[in-house]
């Protein structure tokens, strides 16, 4: 909470994001967080379930061509 998320993954990758973010929580905060770690064309894999619906920004996932798998076993 003390950090700026997505200002530190940005640091950490040269400003590019990385490629793939495990998502294990299921909650929007974390997904959000997931999301904003991704570069362009990222993929994002879902294996929480914490809560069966939550907001997407899909225009987020359409304009940075974003791939989101979920994942049960």
């Amino acid at each position: 909470k003390s950090q700026n998320f997505k200002a530190r993954i940005l640091e950490e990758t040269g400003g590019k994001g990385v490629d793939a973010a495990i998502e294990a929580v299921g909650a929007g905060p974390s997904v959000q967080q997931a999301m904003t770690a991704l570069r362009f064309g990222g993929r994002a894999v879902w294996i929480g379930n914490n809560r069966p619906m939550i907001e997407v920004n899909m225009q987020e996932i359409v304009t940075r061509e974003l791939s989101v798998q979920g994942s049960f076993l």
